[in-house]
């Protein structure tokens, strides 16, 4: 999304997702940078790769997920 131009197949989604976006009133897009956002990526490759389909908050989430918070909350 940062780069669409570098992928121009991404530039049809990047542009409807932004359509899509100015429909609320209130709405921003923040970047992280992979290592300030450990956690996340985390999850996104737990899911998709271990086909965890299920809320995390649901579940309660793994095991591994609530120590990696608690790390990154203190560092």
């Amino acid at each position: 999304m940062l780069s669409s131009s570098l992928c121009p197949s991404l530039l049809y989604t990047t542009s409807r997702i932004t359509a899509l976006l100015h429909k609320f009133e209130y709405w921003s897009l923040d970047h992280a940078d992979d290592e300030r956002n450990v956690a996340a990526n985390m999850i996104a490759g737990s899911v998709t790769t271990g086909h965890r389909y299920q809320s995390y908050i649901a579940s309660q989430g793994p095991a591994w997920l609530h120590s990696l918070l608690a790390r990154e909350a203190r560092g």
